[in-house]
C-alpha cells in the first residue's frame, strides 16, 4: 500500500484513497518523536547516525547560501549531493492534495472551505468519484439535499461500483420522502458490500423504510 500512499502525497503523516476503497482512507501515522530522521533516531546504527550528522552540519547556511553536502565515495574520494528542484505535480496529485484538505476542512466543521476544496479537485480532476460523494456529503450534512442529491448521482455515474455513493444516496432519498428510490439505492449497497462498514446502519435503515411503507 505503501506505494499508492506516496504516489499521491508526500506528507507526514501520508495519507490518500488507494484503488478499489470505498471512499475511506489508511493513515500512516508515525510517533511525533520518530517522524524526521535526525542524528538521535533511534532505528540508525553509529555509521549512519555520523552521516547524517555530517550531512545536517555541512546543509547549514554558510557564506550566504546553504552548501550543498558532500559524502564519501566507495573510491576513498568526497562526492557533492546534487539537490535539484522538485518534480512539478501531477494534475492527478494536485486533485488529490486539494481533496484531502477538503477532508481536513470537513473534519473540523468548516464545510465552505471544504466545498471549495473539492471544488477545486474536481476542477483539475472532472473523474474524480469520490471527490464527488465528498462533496454531496458537505452539502447533506448541511441540509442541502438537492445538491447532495446530485453530486452522488454523478459519483455513481463515474464510478457505479463506489458502493460508499449507494448508502449516501439512500439516505438523500430517504430524507427527501422518496424511499422506493432510497430502498434501491440501500440494496445496491448491500449488494456490493455486503460486509461493508455501514451494512448494520443500511439494514436497520430498510427495515424503517419497511414500516413505513404505505
Amino acid at each position: 500500500m505503501a506505494p499508492a500512499v506516496a504516489a499521491v502525497s508526500s506528507q507526514t503523516p501520508a495519507f490518500g484513497s488507494l484503488p478499489g476503497s470505498q471512499g475511506g482512507e489508511y493513515v500512516f501515522e508515525l510517533p511525533s518523536d520518530q517522524q524526521f530522521l535526525e542524528p538521535s533516531t533511534p532505528q540508525l546504527g553509529d555509521d549512519e547516525q555520523a552521516l547524517l550528522a555530517k550531512i545536517a552540519a555541512e546543509t547549514q547556511t554558510a557564506a550566504g547560501g546553504v552548501k550543498p553536502p558532500s559524502v564519501a565515495t566507495l573510491q576513498g574520494g568526497q562526492a557533492t549531493l546534487a539537490i535539484g528542484p522538485a518534480a512539478p505535480l501531477s494534475a492527478r496529485q494536485q486533485a488529490q492534495r486539494l481533496h484531502d484538505e477538503g477532508l481536513l476542512r470537513f473534519r473540523e466543521g468548516r464545510f465552505a472551505e471544504a466545498e471549495a476544496q473539492f471544488g477545486a479537485a474536481l476542477a483539475l480532476r472532472p473523474d474524480f468519484a469520490l471527490a464527488m460523494n465528498n462533496l454531496g456529503y458537505v452539502y447533506y450534512k448541511q441540509g442541502k439535499l438537492a445538491e447532495a442529491l446530485r453530486w452522488y448521482e454523478k459519483s455513481i455515474a463515474t464510478d457505479p461500483s463506489r458502493a460508499v455513493a449507494y448508502w449516501n444516496l439512500g439516505d438523500a432519498l430517504a430524507d427527501l420522502g422518496r424511499e422506493a428510490e432510497a430502498r434501491r439505492a440501500f440494496d445496491t449497497y448491500l449488494a456490493l458490500a455486503p460486509n461493508g462498514s455501514g451494512t448494520k446502519y443500511v439494514r436497520a435503515r430498510l427495515a424503517t423504510l419497511a414500516r413505513t411503507q404505505p
